[in-house]
């Protein structure tokens, strides 16, 4: 037997060894590992006969550009001439067996980019004169920065024929993409300096040439907006941070706070590049009317939280729904706390009243159709129409609300947690994976407020199934339109205020509240108060507020904006006449020009008589006006009704757990 040589094949790339065989010589088969990534390749050595020796070497077949294709087409074999940062770069090589003897030792093609190891090929059979390539489709390498780039072929990277390996190297120019001109857009609405706008004003701005999105930034602090035009979010008073394609408008996903003044502004995109950015403009959302206040309590846990700053915002976010909607003059607290499992959970106190005196104070308390309507199918009688109890268990803030209990001013009526670390804890962070902490928040104010059903505690055998009800009890109905109250998994029933028009499925899975909504099978469009949450939604409170109002709260009626119906001239004069509701208040403003977003009053309030309100203006000397009417807040409050000064401690505590979905 002659010599025996093994080669190192575990040394790094242009790494031999001096007893490597020469070409010729007999070499004993052999089983080297080597080491790639994390297991072990065996590469086999093999007798091959005097004379006889593969030669792995970078190739150009017929048609091709060359030995290393770099292109944008995953299909192409030809170079393509011009390259950007943007493009999405393949690459094409061969190797071919140039010596003569066959290859039948695997080894290994290697692929570098910029002299950075990338991917790594078996070559495991190849006769004289053969190939291997990849191409039809190439290697997708991704993009490349601007300037020079280097790709390598490393044919028989490992060594196994020949020391050192044979390579070819690639080199290449990348250029920054030609960007078109962008110019800044122009705000639109909310007018700059306005007053008074919803917490969910619809933005808007003119449409820019060669834009692909826009960015919109609204912060509380004017400091706090970016002047990159690359920049995609700002300092720490920025409530929306948010990309906008195919659109010009932009309406918050979770309402903004009232009372609050905001400063935003728009740029426009293409790629990754921004234009310059819009002006800055102002505004101020609406105080709600003199109603329900819900202070806030910050445990500790939330305190702490590096995140303390966001997630407070969103939760008053929430909490400002439900001032603004309902009129309720009181004034509760809720603390709310961090927990490690779960998505959302809520404790709440409750008194046990007598169905008869529960419908009472509902009677005296209706003020909105949907009252009209669930009093029309509440019975009056001493058994409640459910399951004959003659009680209803009431929630302590929902007592207070309809007169049944007086609280104390800023009396604490329960307590949220939130698993913040699944959630997404603003409008500006987007992450699918995540739960949204807006609506989180509003599922557990609703369980804190009203909602609920005694089913929990019966599923849990915590009461019997003949025991007190919960006012949402009185409204569960079965397809038929009968009355439901059972935990069985196969049931289906629904929140409905009379039977018949079905406004919200509940939910029948033990490991979910009885008295959220159905959501455990998909399906469904998400809603806050579903039984089981889904990931990278963020629903806003909708038929959760019915559910509140015919349960005893005082839903606010909002009145629609008005809209200028006709603009008549006449001699020096126009008359402008808009809809209105009657014994609302407007104001009348103008301005001469749109691009300085200033606008005036013209004349005092008008209080509307009829279903339209009308302004007659004389034309002065400027060329052109234009105008716009707001419709003002209203001042007292909505809904006065008397309360009873009776103070009943409570009968017992509850708990509601929300879940992420299954």
């Amino acid at each position: 037997m002659g010599n025996i040589w093994i080669n190192r094949s575990y040394l790094p790339k242009n790494a031999w060894v001096d007893d490597h065989p020469p070409k010729g010589a007999k070499v004993d088969a052999r089983l080297v590992p080597r080491l790639r990534g994390v297991l072990p390749i065996f590469i086999l050595f093999f007798a091959a006969a005097a004379g006889a020796q593969p030669y792995i070497t970078p190739y150009q077949p017929d048609g091709w550009a060359d030995k290393v294709v770099v292109t944008t087409n995953p299909n192409s074999t030809a170079d393509t001439s011009t390259l950007y940062t943007t493009n999405v770069i393949y690459v094409d090589w061969a190797v071919i067996n140039s010596g003569n003897a066959t290859a039948n030792t695997t080894c290994y093609v290697d692929l570098y980019t910029n002299s950075v190891y990338v991917e790594s090929w078996a070559v495991e059979s190849l006769p004289p004169g053969g190939y291997e390539y990849v191409a039809d489709p190439g290697f997708e390498a991704g993009e490349f920065p601007a300037g020079t780039n280097t790709i390598e072929l490393v044919a028989d990277a490992t060594d196994v024929y020949e020391t050192p390996p044979s390579t070819y190297t690639k080199t290449f120019t990348v250029l920054a993409p030609a960007l078109p001109s962008l110019s800044a857009p122009v705000l639109i609405s909310p007018a700059n300096g306005s007053t008074n706008q919803s917490t969910s004003a619809v933005f808007t701005w003119s449409a820019v040439s060669n834009a692909a999105s826009y960015e919109i930034i609204v912060a509380t602090n004017a400091a706090d907006l970016p002047g990159n035009t690359t920049a995609t979010s700002g300092g720490a008073s920025v409530a929306i941070a948010a990309g906008v394609t195919n659109a010009t408008t932009y309406t918050p996903v979770n309402p903004l706070d009232p009372g609050t003044t905001y400063y935003w502004e728009v740029n426009a995109r293409y790629l990754s590049e921004g234009g310059p950015w819009s002006s800055t403009w102002r505004y101020t959302t609406a105080n709600p009317p003199p109603g329900l206040t819900i202070l806030p309590v910050w445990d500790s846990t939330v305190t702490s939280d590096p995140q303390a700053t966001t997630i407070e915002n969103t939760i008053r976010a929430a909490i400002a729904v439900y001032q603004s909607d309902f009129s309720d003059p009181m004034t509760v607290s809720i603390t709310f706390e961090e927990m490690s499992g779960g998505l959302g959970e809520s404790s709440w106190s409750y008194n046990t009243y007598s169905y008869s005196a529960y419908r009472a104070a509902l009677v005296a308390a209706a003020t909105t159709p949907d009252d009209s309507t669930a009093l029309a199918h509440l019975p009056i009688q001493t058994d409640n129409p459910v399951n004959n109890n003659a009680s209803v268990n009431v929630k302590t803030a929902l007592a207070w609300a309809v007169g049944l209990n007086s609280g104390t001013s800023g009396e604490n009526v329960g307590t949220v947690l939130l698993q913040t670390s699944i959630m997404n804890l603003s409008d500006a962070q987007t992450d699918p994976s995540k739960y949204s902490l807006f609506s989180t928040a509003c599922h557990e104010i609703d369980e804190v407020l009203a909602t609920g059903s005694a089913l929990d505690e019966v599923y849990r055998g915590e009461i019997a199934a003949t025991g007190p009800v919960f006012p949402e009890d009185l409204f569960r109905y079965d397809p038929l339109g009968d009355r439901s109250y059972t935990t069985n998994i196969t049931a289906t029933s629904y929140f409905s205020l009379d039977g018949t028009n079905d406004l919200a499925q509940f939910n029948q899975v033990g490991s979910g509240d009885f008295g959220d909504w159905y959501s455990y099978y998909g399906g469904v469009v998400p809603q806050v108060q579903d039984a089981f949450a889904t990931p990278g939604a963020s629903p806003n409170p909708g038929v959760e507020l019915r559910a509140l109002d015919v349960l005893g709260y005082h839903l606010v009626t909002q009145e629609p904006a008005p809209n200028f119906v006709s603009a008549t001239r006449s001699g020096n004069t126009i008359v402008l006449v808009w809809t209105a509701v009657s014994g609302s208040s407007y104001q009348l403003l103008y301005s001469t020009n749109l691009a300085l977003s200033v606008w005036n009053n013209l004349g005092g309030s008008l209080t509307a008589s009829n279903s339209t309100a009308s302004y007659t203006d004389s034309i002065g000397p400027s060329q052109q006006r234009f105008y716009r009417v707001e419709l003002l807040p209203s001042s007292g409050e909505s809904v006065r009704f008397n309360r009873s000064q009776v103070v009943t401690p409570p009968t017992g505590w509850g708990t509601n757990v929300f879940r992420p979905y299954p």
